[in-house]
């Protein structure tokens, strides 16, 4: 299965942010 660039790209944004939330 391969993972659209966008979709890689939209999951790092979101675990950057949750990090950022997180600390």
């Amino acid at each position: 299965m391969t993972i659209p660039r966008l979709e890689l790209v939209a999951i790092l944004i979101i675990q950057h942010k949750s990090t950022q939330f997180f600390t």
